[in-house]
């Protein structure tokens, strides 16, 4: 486990590294979309359902994107909860390839540990699904005050950081 110095919060959309930043990203045979959220919403149905991955494209908003990913839940790809957190690790690549002043403000991290504060955009009360998938992405703390997390998002983000301070490139 890296020796970390403070702490670089994510707290919210505004935030550059949040998914819901307006920062494109270019999907291969698709064209760009707005966030990181519309194209990992959008990879929730492809390749099977391409017609719900352009109702997502066509959307200018991630709150929107993600309405719709929960419209049609039913029809999310069976091997989704197997290829979820790799499939956001390729859009975050992309992300930063694509969006150089990004890559400088992950660097601009430094020696932080990143975590995604998922107490910012959970629901009021969450029933156990949701906390599980909060947990699984950031660190949240519930009514009881237990306080856990896997903290995927920021996982991803280290690990990308760590390739551009020893290679300098993602």
């Amino acid at each position: 486990m890296p020796e970390f110095e403070g702490v670089y919060e994510i707290s919210d959309e505004r935030d550059p590294l949040a998914n819901f930043s307006p920062f494109d990203v270019a999907l291969i045979g698709r064209s760009s979309v707005p966030t990181s959220e519309h194209a990992y919403s959008m990879s929730k149905f492809l390749p099977l359902h391409p017609e719900i991955a352009e109702m997502i494209e066509a959307t200018s908003s991630p709150y929107e994107a993600k309405r719709i990913t929960q419209k049609y839940k039913y029809e999310i790809r069976a091997d989704w909860k197997d290829i979820r957190c790799k499939r956001m690790a390729v859009i975050t690549r992309k992300r930063l390839r694509q969006n150089p002043e990004l890559q400088e403000i992950l660097l601009s991290t430094d020696k932080r540990q990143i975590i995604e504060d998922a107490n910012k955009y959970a629901k009021k009360n969450p029933n156990q699904e949701e906390i599980a998938e909060y947990r699984r992405w950031g660190i949240y703390t519930d009514k009881n005050d237990v306080t856990e997390g896997e903290n995927w998002i920021g996982e991803i983000l280290m690990n990308f950081r760590t390739k551009l301070l020893e290679t300098g490139k993602i």
